[in-house]
């Protein structure tokens, strides 16, 4: 399944609105449908995840507005209801270091915050490939960890409930934080993180942690997810950090073939391979029909239909507005009226 979006000339909804505004604008319909072709492209990218922190925090702010309206009916028929609590509870979304963050940057912070979420990397010495063998070797203090006073002490192999278990780190309080030995991965390679990963992520492609949380036995701490070296961890976290942008990079493909400018070495740009167009240029004059896909992950596990409905719409509310305006400049104040009342009729 891949996200495919299909217009032609003699096809009705966005087609029909190309070819008013081609007509209202006084250009060849090759010329119009090449120019609202890619201005679908980039509002089908703008739409498709990753979003950046901007767009977030409007979609979390309509949320809790709805929210808010919702509460204050309910407080209303419930007099000794606690609004103060209510205001906390649905205050408007405010986190400026989301906020500032570029499309790239939450894209990468999501990545690297869901495989955290299903694989520990923990620093400190190797552990040797014998957990037979397994003895205390170093402890050292995690720098991420200062404050917490945590010790990573890898190679401490001890009994737990008549269970074998590697500890990894003790805090101040005297907890033990450690995982049973099949959840202990010494030396993983890239495939064994990245099987793991694939395993917890969902259709939309988030981790989802499901039966991940901790255990507690005594003053045992259980981490019910998979503990790796921290290098080994980074390292995939940097690789998967890469795939940041295909899923815009699906749409690019369509975009650049049909006059847009975009690097091939940026973000979304080095991922115009996950996508395609067919149809253009066209080959018969007056006869048109372009086919735009994205085959990327996202598209294939994702919601594209919902992307490439709100980016149709957009498009032909755009060309509307536009239809409007250069009929007004042509004709006067009033022109384009008409066209505006027999769409709010529909």
């Amino acid at each position: 399944m891949s996200g495919v979006v299909k217009f032609e000339s003699n096809a009705p909804q966005f087609s029909a609105w190309i070819k008013a505004y081609a007509a209202a604008a006084m250009v060849s319909l090759e010329n119009a449908f090449e120019a609202q072709g890619r201005e679908l492209c980039a509002r089908m990218m703008k739409l498709t995840p990753p979003l950046s922190g901007k767009s977030i925090k409007r979609s979390l702010w309509m949320r809790d507005v709805a929210h808010m309206v919702e509460y204050k009916s309910l407080l209303r028929a419930d007099a000794g209801g606690d609004e103060k609590k209510a205001f906390e509870r649905f205050a408007p979304f405010h986190d400026p270091e989301i906020e500032e963050m570029t499309a790239k940057q939450m894209g990468e912070r999501r990545v690297e915050k869901d495989i955290r979420k299903v694989i520990k990397g923990v620093r400190g010495a190797q552990m040797p490939n014998n957990l037979e063998n397994a003895t205390t070797i170093i402890s050292q203090t995690n720098p991420h960890y200062a404050s917490h006073d945590m010790q990573i002490d890898w190679g401490v192999r001890q009994k737990c409930q008549g269970r074998d278990a590697i500890r990894i780190y003790a805090d101040r309080s005297g907890n033990v934080y450690g995982v049973d030995t099949e959840k202990f991965l010494a030396n993983p390679t890239q495939g064994d993180l990245e099987k793991i990963h694939s395993e917890h992520r969902g259709k939309r492609g988030r981790v989802t942690t499901a039966g991940s949380k901790d255990i507690v036995v005594g003053r045992w701490r259980w981490l019910n997810i998979m503990v790796a070296p921290m290098d080994r961890v980074t390292a995939y976290i940097e690789k998967k950090k890469l795939m940041v942008g295909q899923a815009r990079g699906g749409w690019a493909a369509g975009f650049a073939a049909l006059g847009g400018k975009i690097s091939s070495k940026g973000w979304v740009g080095r991922h115009m391979g996950a996508g395609s167009i067919s149809g253009w240029p066209s080959k018969r004059k007056g006869e048109i029909a372009i086919t735009i896909t994205n085959n990327s992950a996202w598209a294939s596990n994702g919601d594209p239909d919902r992307v490439m409905e709100n980016a149709l719409a957009g498009r032909e509310r755009d060309m509307e507005r536009a239809i409007q305006i250069i009929l007004e400049k042509r004709w006067g104040a009033g022109a384009g009226g008409e066209r505006e009342s027999h769409q709010k009729q529909r």
